[in-house]
Parts: C-alpha cells; sequence; structure tokens
C-alpha cells in the first residue's frame, strides 16, 4: 500500500470514515436504545439501584418491566437548562436541557406508572411519550413533580427542568407502579 493510501486511511478512520471533520457521533444502541455517543449508560433494576448522573450529554437509560424492584427505583441528576419547556407543549413549565436527561426503556406496557421526582429546589417534568406527545407536571406535591398513567413499550425521554431560568437543583427521579408512594417518598438527592 503506497504511503499516502495509509495515510487516507488513517484519516478517514480518524474523521470516521466520512472525511468530513464535522461530521454527526455515530449513533451506539443499548439494549434496543438509541442515544449520541458511546459514553450512555444503561441501569438496570436490582436491590440498592441509586445510580448518580451528572449533567454530561449521555443520558441515562433505565429500563423496567412490570413488577420490577426495588421499587420505586430512582436516579439522581442535576435539574435545568436553557429551553423553555412550553416550546415542546404548552402544558409544561421550566427550563430544560436540550438533550433528554434519561431515557426510560419499557418493553411491557405497564397498565399504570409513576414517574415523579424530588427536590430541594423548585423543578419540573417533562416525558416525551413513543408517540411523541408530551406529559409535564409542575408542583404535585410541594414543588416536586409527578406524571402517572399507562406507560405503553417504547422510549421515553425525560428532562427534569427547573422552574426558574438560570437555576440548577439536585434532584432524584423514580419511577414507581405503587400508587401510595409520592416525592416525598424518594430519598433526598
Amino acid at each position: 500500500m503506497k504511503r499516502s493510501s495509509i495515510a487516507h486511511v488513517l484519516l478517514g478512520a480518524m474523521l470516521g470514515c466520512s472525511g468530513a471533520p464535522d461530521a454527526p457521533q455515530p449513533i451506539a444502541i443499548q439494549s434496543g436504545v438509541q442515544s449520541a455517543g458511546s459514553e450512555s449508560r444503561v441501569v438496570t433494576t436490582g436491590a440498592g439501584n441509586h445510580a448518580p448522573v451528572s449533567r454530561d450529554p449521555s443520558p441515562e437509560t433505565v429500563r423496567l418491566v412490570p413488577g420490577f424492584t426495588p421499587d420505586p427505583t430512582t436516579v439522581n441528576g442535576m435539574s435545568g437548562g436553557v429551553v423553555d419547556a412550553a416550546t415542546f407543549d404548552r402544558s409544561c413549565n421550566g427550563f430544560i436541557s436540550e438533550a433528554p436527561d434519561h431515557f426510560l426503556a419499557v418493553d411491557v406496557e405497564f397498565a399504570e406508572l409513576a414517574v415523579l421526582a424530588r427536590s430541594p429546589g423548585d423543578i419540573t417534568l417533562v416525558v416525551q411519550m413513543p408517540d411523541e406527545t408530551f406529559r409535564c407536571n409542575d408542583d404535585h406535591e410541594g414543588t416536586n413533580p409527578l406524571v402517572r398513567g399507562r406507560f405503553p413499550g417504547g422510549t421515553y425521554r425525560i428532562w427534569i427542568g427547573s422552574y426558574e431560568r438560570g437555576t440548577i437543583h439536585p434532584y432524584a427521579l423514580g419511577f414507581t407502579e405503587l400508587s401510595t408512594i409520592a416525592p416525598s417518598n424518594l430519598s433526598s438527592p
């Protein structure tokens, strides 16, 4: 192989074979859920599942099936962003990040599931359904949100917003099948 051919092969490999430095990053598929980059994490339910989450560009995927344990299953993160959630749906409040904070992968429909969050600050919840409609909540219990209902199989995008622009708050995001669980039942973030 000529020296120039080797250089082109190496350059192509470094640039993702596209030849353009601004080419989009490849999509990594983990357990059937797509997320940008290769850094995405999949959280499976099991005893003591309290995975810390940072405001990094790699959203976390939570995969649930009916009867999951522990119930509630929780993950932690930081709220907020610069996007007005009302631009997604008029019923949504707060300021969220451009990319979802979490993905929820549901293989088998939940007749009833609650997605809820607890924070010392005023936070909001935005859930994009697999059919691209939105369920949003603000102040279900104090300043903590909760969305409850039927969750068909599919992938859900979840954002935790801050009610006030320019603020961030730690949060615990929970998933439960139990009707008695409220945001105040989640561990403090």
